[in-house]
């Protein structure tokens, strides 16, 4: 399956954790919006649900945990309609963290590959799918 990008939707009201994270808490993200990057349409969501690893400083960490990428009939080719699920680790500093892909259903069902996360790119910042 050929690439394709997903730009993520503002995180108020979808982001969830502690205010002092200590080894052991978890951070939620719930639906999520992924936009097309084209249109700026809502073409699915993500749910993630984190486990603070470490706290390396004030503002960065390493966690652990796995999302689902929830893609609706909305979002266009080579994006399918389906589940993508994904799982890896985490630590804020990083510039372009990398998940993998782990499965998931309807066009995604047996999938593998990765997910990377450009936090700097588009208003929020921008998933690169490499689904095989």
């Amino acid at each position: 399956m050929p690439k394709f990008s997903l730009d993520e939707g503002d995180t108020t009201g979808h982001v969830f954790g502690p205010t002092n994270p200590e080894r052991g808490d978890h951070l939620l993200i719930v639906e999520r919006e992924l936009l097309d990057p084209t249109t700026g349409q809502q073409v699915g969501t993500i749910t993630a649900a984190l486990t603070y690893m470490e706290i390396i400083s004030a503002d960065d960490a390493l966690l652990v945990g796995m999302a689902e990428h929830r893609l609706t009939d909305k979002v266009k080719p080579p994006a399918k309609e389906g589940v993508i699920s994904a799982q890896g680790v985490l630590r804020f500093s990083d510039k372009h963290p990398v998940f993998s892909i782990v499965g998931g259903t309807g066009g995604y069902s047996g999938a593998s590959g990765t997910v990377t996360l450009d936090p700097e790119a588009g208003n929020f910042g921008k998933f690169n799918y490499d689904v095989h």
